[in-house]
């Protein structure tokens, strides 16, 4: 090889000087022309590989109800610590759950917004971890069974094409309390308030190729919510949590890095930013031949770096087992259709509607949408 490519750049050499200043040089193309097919051009030829992002967002959907998905201690947020706080969120021994109907309706709802298949069945397991902020030791979740599956967003990408994202699943879990690191300077305190709080855990298919579109899906998953009133989803006070599942996969022969994710992403610029910093790293592991394991990680706003926090666990870990104090959750056909009839029109309708009834432009109706009520006052 060293003596073939000696060869060639000392012909290549010899045709450049004695080739008169306005004559064509030779291309690069032709100059590699006679290599043996097993030498890659990408060891001399200058540019890196062509390299695809690969997404999928898990979010944290606090439901919009007035008492918790399993007690009847009330949701209000911004209340003193541990004041909201029933026997079964702290786990008493002897106490049981008792499932808010409200809940179950809104997931069902959400569901149906976005075109989902509603399971007239589900069911409750138990996911088995120890956390401080954990009372029971385990959280009631819907890991085989759960209440939606299927279903798409359609997402406006600012300058490209729409794109549609799938739905995997939507499932009702328990939320957990809320650990705080520093309130004291030698231990971590608790407030419970928020435990036992309902979510929806909505997951989407790994359809996001970049932070620019993992964060406008976010905003439009965002107006989805608050538009048919199943949520506030505010990033700010975590009512609505995003996790950024990322791997990377090299266009030319399919090597893919495993999959890394990035937990608890609470703003849109840090979604937009965690995304791009793993998209380099596992580029740059991919590229020297690093091995990479699973992980869960977080995001360091300040450096814009994401940080280990332990490697990924499996199911099994996780011991899943189905919960023994509540039935399976069955619902109604008069429900369902009571829920489709009831369910407000979508955003893109809504959209679609004002532009060409009130003549606004694109900008002047995404601006409305963007305040609750806006619309209904424009169009009162």
């Amino acid at each position: 090889m060293r003596s073939l490519l000696g060869r060639e750049l000392y012909r290549f050499a010899c045709q450049r000087w004695s080739t008169p200043r306005h004559a064509t040089a030779p291309s690069t193309q032709r100059l590699f022309a006679s290599f043996p097919s097993s030498c890659s051009l990408r060891s001399f030829a200058s540019g890196a590989a062509s390299w695809e992002t690969i997404v999928g967002l898990e979010m944290h959907v606090q439901v919009k109800s007035n008492t918790k998905l399993f007690s009847a201690a009330p949701t209000s947020a911004g209340e003193a610590p541990n004041t909201h706080v029933a026997l079964f969120d702290a786990a008493h021994p002897g106490t049981l759950p008792v499932l808010n109907w409200a809940c179950v309706e809104a997931a069902a709802r959400t569901g149906i917004a976005l075109g989902g298949v509603v399971n007239r069945m589900s069911r409750f397991d138990r996911k088995q971890y120890f956390y401080a902020d954990l009372p029971h030791g385990y959280q009631i979740t819907q890991q085989e069974w759960p209440i939606v599956t299927g279903g798409s967003l359609p997402v406006n990408i600012e300058n490209q094409e729409t794109i549609h994202v799938g739905i995997q699943r939507i499932q009702l879990e328990m939320d957990t309390g809320k650990s705080i690191h520093d309130g004291h300077p030698t231990c971590t305190l608790l407030d419970l308030n928020r435990a036992g709080s309902a979510l929806m855990e909505v997951v989407t298919e790994p359809d996001l190729r970049s932070g620019q579109q993992a964060a406008a899906f976010v905003r439009t998953f965002q107006q989805l919510l608050r538009h048919i009133s199943t949520s506030t989803a505010n990033l700010e006070d975590g009512s609505l949590r995003v996790d950024v599942n990322v791997s990377a996969r090299r266009v030319s022969d399919g090597l893919q890095s495993e999959r890394c994710e990035i937990k608890n992403l609470n703003s849109v610029r840090s979604i937009t930013r965690a995304i791009e910093f793993e998209m380099q790293r596992h580029q740059e592991a991919l590229e020297s031949g690093t091995k990479m394991a699973s992980e869960t990680r977080t995001f360091d706003v300040s450096s814009g770096r994401t940080v280990l926090l332990r490697k990924k666990e499996s199911a099994r870990q996780y011991r899943f087992m189905p919960e023994p104090d509540l039935p399976p959750l069955v619902i109604p056909l008069s429900v369902l259709a009571e829920l489709e009839r009831s369910t407000p029109e979508l955003p893109e309708v809504t959209a679609a509607r004002l532009m060409h009834k009130h003549a606004l432009n694109p900008k002047q109706v995404e601006t409305l949408m963007s305040m609750p009520g806006a619309v209904a006052f424009f169009t009162a």
